[in-house]
């Protein structure tokens, strides 16, 4: 995990609830990381409204849940500093895939342009 995470979540219990829920609702024969680049690893929990994107529930400190995209988290946990920079120039929605599945959540799948 990138050390920009424990920034934000700043506890290991605020950490772990966010990886739980990574392998949760992902195939556990398919790695978003490490795994085939060619391979989607697709979500099985919830989605945002009318685009569809993964969506995953980010503790914060001292208020409640929040569902984000879960594509931008897994960016924000292990993109390199130069990919996130990069992602982070685009718009504040879910990314878009190279495979054109909103539920997709391969790192590699992420587009940068």
């Amino acid at each position: 995990v990138h050390h920009r995470a424990r920034e934000v979540f700043s506890t290991p219990e605020m950490m772990q609830e966010v990886l739980v829920q990574l392998a949760q609702f992902t195939d556990k024969n398919h790695d978003p990381l490490l795994g085939d680049v060619e391979t989607c690893v697709v979500w099985h929990g919830e989605v945002t409204g009318d685009s569809r994107h993964a969506a995953i529930m980010t503790p914060k400190a001292n208020e409640e849940p929040q569902a984000t995209y879960a594509n931008r988290v897994i960016a924000f946990l292990f993109a390199s500093d130069e990919s996130f920079d990069e992602l982070m120039k685009l718009p504040k929605k879910g990314f878009a895939m190279t495979c054109g599945n909103n539920r997709c959540v391969t790192l590699h799948h992420i587009q940068t342009f």
